[in-house]
């Protein structure tokens, strides 16, 4: 009785092992990135504009608000962009300079690293410094517009979810080059 069902077991188990495994190749997260494309932010009610990409919506205080604030949503990628404008002094300048650098510092992982880059513009009357957080950060982004005499504005970049920072680089990359834009055609609408 015995030999009767060893013999197709026998039969079943060399059949089966006769296909050959092949080892899956290694795979990388293929992030397709939309070509940076940009319109002007003229909210009649900010004392500021710039140009935003239009992958972004802009998320407006309530109407009744007196406050300046805006959010830049990247629904397409789950982020976004906090911003702040505070009416400042040049005395109460570098309390918030000061604030928006020990933010940066407290975000970031003390393994990772923090590029700086300043970026002025005279005529316009518009001094910026733009943190890229290397590492793991809930913010991997953030910056500052001054005119150094009544304006500051701050924004923050946040994900909407946690994420594993080296995965998404490109698109944190992606949207750094959106600050910059953001950076280099920021205007100030009140002249002092």
């Amino acid at each position: 009785m015995t030999k009767r069902l060893l013999i197709p077991m026998m039969i079943c188990l060399l059949s089966a092992c006769r296909q050959t495994y092949t080892p899956k190749p290694v795979g990388q997260l293929r992030i397709d990135l939309p070509r940076a494309e940009y319109q002007m932010l003229d909210e009649p009610d900010m004392p500021y504009g710039f140009e935003v990409s239009r992958l972004s919506e802009i998320e407006l205080p309530p109407t009744d608000s007196a406050s300046n604030w805006l959010n830049i949503v990247y629904r397409t990628f789950n982020a976004k962009i906090y911003c702040s404008y505070h009416r400042i002094t040049p005395a109460t300048l570098a309390t918030y300079t000061d604030e928006c650098r020990r933010i940066t510092e407290a975000v970031f992982d003390k393994g990772g690293d923090v590029m700086v880059y300043p970026f002025s513009d005279d005529e316009r009357k518009v001094h910026a410094v733009l943190y890229a957080i290397v590492g793991n950060a809930p913010s991997p982004m953030q910056f500052m517009v001054t005119d150094s005499l009544a304006n500051f504005f701050r924004g923050a970049l946040y994900y909407e979810y946690k994420v594993n920072l080296d995965s998404i680089r490109p698109v944190t990359d992606y949207l750094i080059d959106d600050a910059v834009q953001l950076l280099q055609t920021f205007r100030w609408k009140t002249r002092l």
